[in-house]
């Protein structure tokens, strides 16, 4: 009877540590980098070679996982990663406002303005929002 009961929880535990692994987390502030490779994906085309000022926030350990990620590029790069997104309407930027409600300083995602047309994509049940403003291309996917 022991041996049934620990081997059930043996299989358990197993199938529950490999059903419930979550990717990495990774922050510009916290010492560990992100892997080019990880901002690329979320980005949805690779870095150029002239970005600058890479900020990021990456929450993958959960089942709702919460991706920000700011950074300077030329306009052509920002061109070229909306081409295949379909443009939001303004309804959308309440929410975004919503879910960038950091109003900090030390903030690094800054709200799209009035006049500033976001762009998204379908990431599984969830929108990816992109929006380029003052040469900074903001990136905000937030599951939940």
């Amino acid at each position: 009877m022991k041996k049934s009961l620990l081997s059930r929880l043996l299989i358990i535990s197993v199938f529950l540590n490999g059903c419930l692994q979550f990717g990495e987390n990774y922050s510009d502030t916290d010492g560990k980098p992100a892997p080019i490779a990880v901002i690329e994906k979320w980005i949805g085309a690779p870095l150029p070679s002239n970005y600058s000022d890479l900020k990021y926030k990456i929450i993958n350990d959960t089942p709702d996982k919460h991706v920000e990620i700011a950074l300077k590029v030329q306009e052509i790069y920002y061109k070229h990663v909306i081409k295949n997104l379909v443009r939001d309407e303004h309804f959308l930027k309440d929410k975004i406002l919503y879910l960038n409600n950091e109003n900090s300083p030390n903030a690094f995602m800054k709200p799209p303005s009035a006049d500033t047309p976001v762009w998204t994509s379908k990431e599984g049940f969830y929108h990816k929002y992109i929006w380029y403003q003052n040469s900074t291309l903001y990136v905000s996917y937030v599951e939940g």
